[in-house]
């Protein structure tokens, strides 16, 4: 990660109309609920996504992100993330956005590979769970 984040907040309405980001306090909701109530699923989950506060309104947004190896010496760039809004080129042409996309595969605390339901929750809020600083 950067050491200061591109766009140091963005509201949740925001990140709809210039991320596409739909439906994000409700699936950052249900990340939370599910790093604290692990192996919780289903109807659970949902209900525990539900009655979690979120006492914020915006995030930090980082457009690019290193990933670094983790077990290797000396530490390298082994991949990264861009992000591009829309923009206006010099002749008033609209240049659409862009859009990396990662797919992090990540363990659970025993080592074992996460299942795939759990997977896709996790890259899904890979990036926001570094930006809200939420631990699990």
């Amino acid at each position: 990660m950067t050491q200061h984040p591109s766009i140091k907040a963005v509201s949740f309405d925001d990140l709809d109309k210039l991320y596409g980001a739909v439906q994000f306090q409700d699936a950052l909701a249900e990340f939370i609920a599910h790093i604290n109530y692990p192996g919780t699923s289903g109807n659970a989950l949902r209900a525990h996504a539900v009655n979690t506060l979120i006492s914020f309104c915006s995030i930090s947004i980082f457009h690019k992100v290193k990933f670094t190896s983790k077990n290797i010496e000396p530490v390298e760039i082994v991949d990264v993330i861009h992000v591009q809004l829309e923009q206006k080129d010099t002749c008033g042409r609209i240049i659409p956005k862009r859009f990396d996309t990662a797919l992090v595969l990540t363990k659970c605390q025993d080592g074992t590979h996460r299942n795939d339901h759990e997977f896709q929750s996790c890259c899904h809020l890979y990036l926001t769970q570094n930006a809200v600083q939420v631990t699990g």
